[in-house]
């Protein structure tokens, strides 16, 4: 079992508010997806930001720590369950809203890295991230990747469950 933090402070409230704001705009979204798809999204941008920030977290290279301990707790793992899936399926989501194309495609993921280092530099003012060896300019180009690969991961999906008949198309929502 995952270690409880020694105190709950302004870190921890922040990840209940995190939880609540993330999801509670990902739930009243109008349903796009068909539910496979959902789930797929969901699992697979907390998976891929999870990996991604222990393999940097983790010795050998050990660029920050997550919360107010070195060791991964409770809340880590709430952190984790509670921004990523949301946040990747809002980008997802309005990506495949907008039905981007061309240099749009760049611009919304440039704009997204942004949003995302502005929340970074809000976590590490309110104790949420602290880097050992890392700067926030290092997380610009991680986003940038993450996000193509979660946009490669979305057309996969999209054109398996199209070839396999499981749901026409991703832009219905139909199933």
């Amino acid at each position: 079992m995952l270690p409880l933090p020694k105190a709950i402070d302004v870190n921890e409230w922040i990840i209940v508010a995190a939880c609540l704001l993330g999801w509670g705009a990902a739930l009243l979204l109008p349903r796009r997806f068909p539910f496979v798809l959902t789930v797929l999204l969901f699992v697979f941008t907390l998976t891929i930001a999870n990996e991604l920030d222990h393999v940097l977290a983790a010795p050998p290279f050990d660029y920050f720590n997550l919360n107010d301990h070195e060791k991964y707790e409770l809340f880590d793992a709430i952190f984790y369950f509670v921004l990523y899936p949301p946040i990747g399926y809002i980008f997802v989501y309005l990506y495949d809203r907008w039905n981007l194309k061309g240099i749009y495609v760049l611009l919304y993921m440039l704009l997204w890295s942004l949003a995302g280092i502005s929340i970074e530099w809000a976590g590490l003012h309110l104790q949420i991230f602290y880097y050992t060896k890392w700067n926030i300019a290092s997380s610009f180009p991680v986003y940038l990747v993450i996000q193509c690969l979660t946009l490669a991961f979305f057309h996969f999906i999209c054109l398996y469950g199209r070839k396999t008949g499981l749901w026409r198309d991703c832009r219905t929502g139909v199933s």
